[in-house]
């Protein structure tokens, strides 16, 4: 793994983002904008759009690549911004290498309009049964892609009836279902590429929220007194938390590996990045919710909020390519005896 994303550039693009969401997302905006109607927060959006942070990965005239979409889902994570990282930067990337509706894809960048992916088997399947996307009552447009025939078109919202839906994800979610088939591109490396990016994003979004998770497990055990001690001296939690810091280092790691590797040697790292992310922030919320007793399942904190967005992230069909994955751990394995 390459140490760009601790290189002084990537590091002053994380303090910015990080002092963008900072200072939008306490736990009272946070609830405000779940119970808001629309669930997310489009002025923040708007204000990361015209800062240049959205869509960097997939915009070579700024310079670019995956590395920075990864570290500003990483900042969204961490502070639990219901913002469509993760959608709007697959779709970006999909639609950049395709060449498909580039006026759309300028608006996309400066915040003007947002398009999230519709991730099928088949465009058929898109017809004949609704499916569940995140930040589709909120998109201009959709960008269907299909993983069997490696075809990919954009959507207009006339042609897409979307009904929103209670969920106990903290983003805003809805039941899409098309109203008729769209004239298709086939580009299987496009597809692929999106879909791979969207679940890499997510496990992005897992790792900045693992993190955050724990600071804020720490914090409270540190402060928090029972039979006369801080609660953190006790031997079970800090075994707890030991475990949640592994996960959370384990994850940053996997993460940024697969986003520093190279085009073609990217997936398996990709694999093994969303196979211990999306489980991990799971575990790591988990732990975070018991450590804080009966305050963790309250909605005044915000161990429950880790806990829903953790369980929402898994949601889904992610990439599973046992075979790359195993031969990559062979190679790693290998490289560790020589």
């Amino acid at each position: 793994m390459t140490e760009d994303h601790r290189s002084p550039d990537r590091q002053m693009l994380v303090g910015t983002v990080a002092r963008l969401v900072d200072d939008e997302t306490d736990e009272t905006a946070l609830r405000a904008a779940e119970t808001s109607g629309t669930g997310w927060m489009p002025a923040l959006w708007q204000s990361l759009a015209t800062a240049g942070f959205v869509g960097l990965g997939s915009n070579d005239g700024a310079g670019g690549d995956l590395l920075d979409d990864v570290l500003v889902a990483t900042e969204v994570g961490r502070s639990m911004a219901p913002l469509p990282a993760a959608e709007s930067g697959a779709a970006l990337t999909v639609m950049t290498a395709t060449g498909l509706a580039p006026g759309l894809v300028d608006d996309v960048r400066d915040g003007t309009r947002l398009v999230v992916p519709l991730v099928v088997p088949d465009p058929e399947s898109a017809v004949l049964a609704s499916h569940v996307v995140r930040f589709a009552t909120a998109a201009d447009a959709m960008l269907l892609l299909s993983t069997s025939t490696s075809e990919v078109a954009v959507v207009e919202p006339d042609m897409v009836d979307t009904v929103q839906v209670q969920s106990m994800d903290p983003f805003p979610v809805a039941r899409v279902r098309l109203r008729g088939l769209p004239s298709m591109v086939r580009a299987p490396q496009a597809v692929a590429q999106g879909t791979e990016f969207l679940w890499l994003l997510r496990s992005a979004i897992a790792v900045g929220g693992m993190r955050a998770a724990l600071d804020y497990a720490v914090e409270y055990v540190s402060e928090r007194r029972q039979f006369g001690r801080s609660v953190g001296s006790f031997q079970a939690v800090q075994h707890r938390l030991a475990d949640a810091a592994i996960d959370a280092e384990l994850g940053t790691h996997s993460v940024m590996d697969a986003a520093t590797r190279p085009a073609d040697d990217r997936r398996p790292q990709s694999v093994a990045a969303v196979r211990h992310c999306l489980p991990a922030y799971q575990r790591v919320a988990a732990a975070t919710c018991q450590v804080l007793g009966g305050y963790g399942f309250s909605m005044e904190y915000a161990a429950q909020r880790h806990f829903r967005l953790a369980t929402a992230l898994r949601l889904g069909t992610p990439p599973a390519e046992p075979s790359l994955l195993m031969a990559d751990l062979r190679r790693q394995a290998t490289n560790l005896i020589r």
